[in-house]
């Protein structure tokens, strides 16, 4: 009789890790390419931010670290944001929140965006919205770089999402 109560508590301790969505690792390189930098004719909102969440950065995978020193070492590409970090998908988009550099006025970064994913059934739809942005003097906004696209990303390969001078290398790969 005794079995019986200690059968329910392990399988109420071990049911729960075995109903937990699967963990993955997401890594983004964000880059300019060489040549005319094309500004936006619409700057980032004062609530870029609104609903997304801050990451807790992980190291990238070996791969990734290769792409971001291959696209270092050529003089046509400038790396301005490279993150990795681990997260869950699930049927509900996830909002996070990406910077590079010093706040300015208003709470803006030179370099700030969201990425939100959401997965759908064997792929992941991937909405991500940055901002490459100069400031004057002053801290006041001046200009923006906009790169905003939308995509269907499989698991565990390399997606490059362009849009005019901007590119966003994508990698999603299951832990």
């Amino acid at each position: 009789m005794l079995r019986r109560p200690a059968l329910l508590l392990l399988l109420s301790l071990l049911c729960p890790a075995a109903l937990a969505e699967p963990l993955y690792l997401v890594e983004l390189i964000l880059f300019r390419q060489a040549g005319e930098v094309i500004p936006s004719s619409q700057l980032p909102p004062d609530d870029w931010a609104a609903g997304g969440q801050s990451i807790t950065p992980s190291p990238a995978s070996l791969p990734m670290q290769e792409t971001l020193n291959k696209l270092a070492q050529q003089g046509d590409y400038q790396v301005i944001l490279q993150r990795s970090w681990k997260q869950t998908l699930s049927s509900q988009p996830l909002r996070v929140t990406l910077h590079e550099g010093k706040a300015q006025l208003g709470g803006h970064y030179p370099v700030q965006g969201t990425l939100t994913l959401r997965q759908s059934d064997d792929q992941v739809q991937a909405q991500a919205h940055f901002w490459v942005s100069q400031f004057a003097s002053n801290g006041l906004l001046q200009n923006s770089q906009q790169l905003q696209q939308q995509a269907r990303l499989r698991v565990g390969r390399l997606h490059y999402l362009d849009h005019t001078s901007l590119g966003l290398l994508v990698r999603i790969s299951a832990l």
